[in-house]
């Protein structure tokens, strides 16, 4: 199997058909169910320790694992995030125009909010790095703020209009290391309803295998290990999101 397939599921309603009584002519309705398929991606780590560093207590097979664990559950966490992110700039760059707000103006941040809630009949949350929820405060020349305030405490309003506000963890992107950037966006604040569909889609295939070969078994005595693991990411749903841009 080269692929994961996930069923989409429908968001809409049936329509109602008014009549009147003995009236039996009516419309016929059915809402069918798609499948989507995810590509998944088998990922490998190898690791060679020498048996005399090893013997020696240089090095250790069990950290390694335990490095292996680690590194495979930060990047399997960091796809999914990066495939959140590029689905909403899609939303941004290809989507309505009346899911998508520049700047933080207040009728236009709530109207997106209902918008997301009506469509999904779901409540409706606002989620982004700290660095862009930390802009979110109302626009009114009479704010104050105590020093013991939410906002100072924890560095953004938790609930703001009526909508609770969810922190994005950032992620380093280890391809630009020397400029140490970042992965996530820090001007986009996505409005999602999570009750209503899941938007990013896990997959993964049966359990983490491992293959080690002895270190007696090579001339060189190396002790040669190979974690298996296959997962596909994907972004699949019917529910409808925002994008603000923080400007």
């Amino acid at each position: 199997m080269s692929a994961f397939s996930v069923a989409a599921k429908k968001t809409k309603n049936f329509f109602l058909s008014k009549t009147l009584y003995l009236v039996r002519i009516l419309t016929k309705i059915s809402i069918y169910r798609g499948s989507i398929f995810i590509t998944k991606v088998f990922e490998k780590i190898l690791r060679k320790p020498l048996q005399y560093k090893a013997l020696c207590g240089k090095e250790s097979m069990a950290r390694f694992l335990m490095k292996a664990v680690l590194s495979m559950e930060a990047e399997l966490t960091k796809e999914i995030a990066l495939a959140f992110a590029a689905a909403m700039d899609d939303v941004k760059d290809n989507g309505a125009e009346a899911l998508h707000v520049a700047g933080l103006a207040d009728k236009s941040v709530i109207k997106l909010i209902q918008t997301v809630s009506a469509y999904n009949r779901a409540p409706a949350i606002l989620m982004g790095t700290m660095s862009a929820v930390h802009d979110l405060l109302p626009q009114s020349a009479n704010l104050r703020m105590m020093v013991d305030s939410d906002y100072v405490r924890v560095g953004y309003i938790s609930n703001i209009y009526g909508t609770d506000v969810m922190v994005m963890p950032q992620y380093a992107d280890y391809a630009a290391a020397d400029q140490y950037k970042l992965a996530l966006p820090d001007d986009k604040i996505y409005v999602i309803s999570p009750s209503a569909q899941k938007p990013v889609k896990l997959c993964l295939e049966g359990a983490t295998t491992s293959n080690t070969v002895d270190s007696n078994a090579d001339a060189d005595l190396t002790t040669n290990t190979t974690i298996n693991k296959s997962w596909g990411i994907g972004v699949i749903t019917n529910a409808i999101a925002g994008v603000i841009t923080v400007s």
